[in-house]
């Protein structure tokens, strides 16, 4: 399984019973869906088995989104917000592999620019989560309600796991155009409720400092950088003060080349940031983007 949660060198062929032990991992998930099963499926699918599906039968495919789809159309699985973002990663990672395979800055502004209607969902999964406004509207306020639980510092709910499902909820919103993204927060009652929330959880003392980077990276995603309370963007300015403190770059990759644009633009329109601050963040800006594609 460790393994198989990593990308593969190039040079090296997935072997030929990786195919049918992904099969049987998924099979169990189904069974018995929870994080503790899914979360395998989707770590290969991001690790060695980014493009296993596409080596499956036409008949096997469809029989995996229709497990999917029951998953994810199950009373229980509405009702437990981690196990929604595994889902939702899966889902994505099934159809669209290619966004998340060797990212880079060109790549992620591409995608970011790219709406999700646009896209051809060929899976009925897909189409459930990105295929209407409606979906995508219900997508967003599951992703969001996800996030505020992950952020929050529940019994049950470990620093990794947080880590990791507020990452996918990263992902998820980048299959949302940014009109719709960005306009979001006032498109409902239960939107306008539930948008003011997250901030005091990504702000509450004893947060883990992973898990508030990626939390601080989803909510500057949707709020966008006019919209960025001064609160929010020093906390930002915090966490990065403290970056070499983190010895994951794993984790630091795609939430820096999201973010640090967002709160770029944010601290130039800011009049409380003076110009140390600017400087600072634009400085970082630079250091980051070279560092990943050196």
């Amino acid at each position: 399984m460790q393994l198989l949660s990593r990308p593969l060198p190039e040079f090296i062929a997935l072997p030929a019973s990786a195919q049918s032990f992904f099969l049987r991992v998924f099979e169990q998930a189904t069974q018995k869906p929870d994080v503790s099963t899914l979360r395998p499926v989707y770590s290969m699918l991001d690790g060695a088995c980014r493009k296993l599906l596409d080596l499956l039968p036409s008949e096997v495919r469809q029989q995996f989104d229709r497990e999917l789809c029951h998953i994810l159309s199950s009373n229980g699985t509405g009702q437990n917000s981690m196990l929604l973002l595994w889902c939702f990663g899966i889902v994505i990672l099934a159809e669209h592999p290619e966004e998340f395979a060797n990212l880079n800055n060109s790549e992620m502004n591409r995608s970011e620019s790219t709406a999700s209607l646009e896209k051809q969902w060929k899976t009925a999964s897909g189409r459930k989560l990105f295929g209407s406004p409606s979906g995508i509207y219900k997508t967003i306020n599951l992703t969001y309600l996800s996030v505020i639980w992950a952020a929050k510092g529940d019994v049950g709910v470990s620093n990794d796991e947080a880590i990791e499902g507020i990452r996918i909820a990263i992902r998820t919103l980048r299959f949302v155009d940014t009109e719709t993204r960005v306009g979001w927060p006032s498109s409902s009652a239960l939107a306008k409720n539930i948008f003011p929330k997250l901030p005091a959880k990504i702000l509450r003392e004893g947060i883990d400092q992973i898990v508030q980077l990626e939390a601080l990276c989803f909510y500057a995603t949707i709020a966008a950088a006019s919209n960025l309370p001064p609160e929010i963007s020093s906390q930002y300015q915090a966490c990065l003060s403290r970056l070499d403190e983190i010895s994951d770059a794993e984790y630091l990759h795609e939430i820096l080349l999201v973010s640090l644009p967002i709160f770029a633009v944010s601290a130039t329109a800011d009049n409380h940031h003076d110009t140390t601050d600017l400087n600072s963040l634009s400085c970082k800006t630079t250091y980051f983007e070279h560092y990943f594609r050196t």
